[in-house]
């Protein structure tokens, strides 16, 4: 496959559709909510690149179990950890903590809060994404290099990595914390971008 394959859609789907919906009732409930605070100002796309590189190591064992952890900055044993844990870990690096970025989210919007968990669950980190305006869900472009990628496997099972280069992703599905996919390997959901660098 050449570099210049284009991004897999879906097609639309109910759930599509509905989770559309829901995110244009919460933004209309939410005029004179809070917004998210500015954490992404000074990022680029190359340093969260150059973050999730930095967390390669093939020894993570995934390991899904609920755990108590540490807040703020906290973080399960660094030999272990999900795909979801990818993100976080990638985000540390470039210094912002999304187990207080999703906290914040959940607990301004009304929803139930435990710092332990929401922060490692896709549809979670996907939300995170939806509503701040650092973040721009991409819907006819190829993956670039510091994109958030939603996969879903098997048109129901939620995956997410890291696009670093060359169409590689880093993620965790069990053969460590490795870029040993592209960005097609898996059926694409959502593709998220730094607002900062698309040029209009």
């Amino acid at each position: 496959m050449d570099g210049g394959l284009r991004l897999p859609v879906l097609p639309q789907t109910l759930d599509n559709m509905i989770n559309l919906l829901a995110q244009v009732v919460l933004a209309a409930n939410c005029a004179t909510c809070t917004p998210l605070p500015v954490v992404f100002e000074d990022v680029t796309p190359n340093e969260v690149t150059a973050a999730a590189l930095a967390i390669f190591n093939p020894d993570v064992k995934y390991v899904p179990d609920y755990q108590g952890i540490d807040y703020p900055m906290g973080d399960i044993d660094p030999l272990q950890g999900v795909c979801t844990d990818v993100v976080i870990r990638t985000f540390r690096g470039v210094g912002v903590d999304l187990q207080q970025e999703v906290a914040y989210l959940r607990r301004t919007t009304g929803r139930t809060v435990d710092t332990n968990i929401d922060h490692r669950r896709v549809p979670n980190i996907g939300d995170y994404l939806a509503s701040s305006t650092e973040w721009v869900q991409i819907m006819n472009d190829s993956p670039l290099p510091g994109d958030i990628i939603w996969w879903k496997l098997g048109g129901y099972t939620d995956h997410i990595g890291v696009v670093v280069n060359n169409n590689r992703v880093m993620h965790n599905i069990g053969r460590g914390q490795v870029n040993d996919v592209n960005t097609w390997t898996y059926p694409v959901h959502k593709l998220y971008r730094l607002r900062s660098s698309i040029i209009d």
